[in-house]
Parts: C-alpha cells; structure tokens; sequence
C-alpha cells in the first residue's frame, strides 16, 4: 500500500514486493502441507478415516476465512431441522 501511495509509484518496487509476497505465500503454504502431513502421520487409521468423513462434511465450506452463502443457508436449514426434532444435535453450527 505504502508503495502505491508514493507520489511517484516505482513500478519496479511494486512488482519486487508483489514477488517476495508470491514467494512467502508459496512458502506458507508449504508449510500448512508439511505440518498436515505430520499430524497425519501421527494418527490411527481409525483416525484417520474420521479426520477423512469430517472433511467431507464441510469441505463445501472451507475455502479461506470465508463461507460459501449456499453453507450458511444449509447450517441455518440445519439448526431449523435440529430444533424441530428436539433431538441432541451433534452438528457444529
């Protein structure tokens, strides 16, 4: 930000530190890889097989810090149905 507000941007500059971000992110992510792989590696198969069902239940919504508007209607559909059942409801809202 601080180096589009220049009164004269440097191209150049720009585009290093969109670089050295690109690297850091790729980095990071890299890292995100070889700590899941870890814990993975860590875990029973019986484990591992629930870690898998639980990821399938909410990958829809995994994307970033964000939700998709389809999953929060789908939760709001849910807590609905969970209350008229009046049943313990095992499902992260």
């Amino acid at each position: 930000h601080k180096l589009m507000a220049a009164d004269k941007p440097v191209k150049a500059s720009i585009h290093k530190a969109i670089e050295k971000i690109g690297k850091l992110n790729v980095e990071m992510e890299k890292m995100k890889v070889d700590c899941k792989l870890k814990v993975m590696s860590l875990l029973t198969p019986e484990q591992l097989k629930k870690l898998k069902e639980m990821k399938g239940e909410h990958k829809c919504c995994k994307q970033g810090d964000h939700e998709h508007k389809k999953c929060k209607q789908d939760k709001k559909k849910c807590k609905q149905k969970c209350k008229q059942a009046k049943k313990g409801c095992k499902h992260k809202h």
